[in-house]
């Protein structure tokens, strides 16, 4: 959800000193984000309302179009203890095979290899690479324990728990499935529904017989 500055603003100022971007929410796609917006010159503030104080996670698919996007910003999955991707096979509810698909060989049709990553191990780089000031790229600042309470959609600025106003030229409302920026945007309350669908993600110790 992206909600831009409502009054008009001199687009040769804007060019020469980049756009205000405010993110709600720091996940993996949040920082993916600041770091190309930093690419691009732009100052990015990152809004978390977590302290990253236990980080947990497991396993994560890094399909070979994911992986690419990763490479444009110098994260080579192989350097962050990814493993390639070689097998999917699918059971129903009675442990009967539906699918059996060897993965090195589709591997061969893509540009970029398909890779399973820890969650963790990927989220800490992307906050390394989001923060640094080593290279060119202008660095995103991220604030930890800041749950946004409120945002103004007129105005662009987003207010969080602590009474603290942060101003932008844009926002990017990527607060979870407890979204508080969609409601502000069609204004009125907007409730997730079940997909009738779940997901379920385990590591498994390499010694386990």
């Amino acid at each position: 959800m992206v909600i831009p500055r409502s009054e008009a603003t001199n687009g040769l100022a804007v060019e020469s000193r980049g756009l205000r971007v405010v993110i709600i929410g720091a996940g993996i796609g949040e920082l993916t984000a600041s770091i190309f917006l930093g690419k691009q010159g732009h100052h990015v503030t990152l809004l978390e309302q977590s302290r990253f104080a236990n980080e947990v996670g497991a396993a994560m698919h890094l399909a070979p179009n994911a992986s690419g996007l990763l490479r444009r910003i110098g994260i080579l999955a192989e350097t962050i203890d990814a493993n390639a991707f070689e097998r999917i096979t699918e059971f129903n509810a009675n442990n009967k095979v539906v699918r059996d698909v060897d993965i090195t060989e589709l591997n061969k049709m893509w540009q970029h290899p398909w890779h399973l990553v820890h969650r963790l191990r990927l989220h800490q780089e992307l906050k390394r690479t989001a923060t640094s000031s080593a290279g060119p790229d202008t660095p995103a600042e991220l604030r930890t324990s800041s749950r946004v309470v409120d945002v103004d959609t007129s105005a662009a600025t987003v207010l969080p728990e602590d009474g603290s106003q942060v101003q932008g030229d844009l926002v990017i409302g990527a607060d979870g499935v407890h979204f508080k920026t969609r409601q502000k945007v069609v204004e009125r309350e907007v409730k997730p529904h079940s997909s009738g669908k779940s997901a379920f993600r385990l590591l498994v110790p390499r010694q386990a017989p």
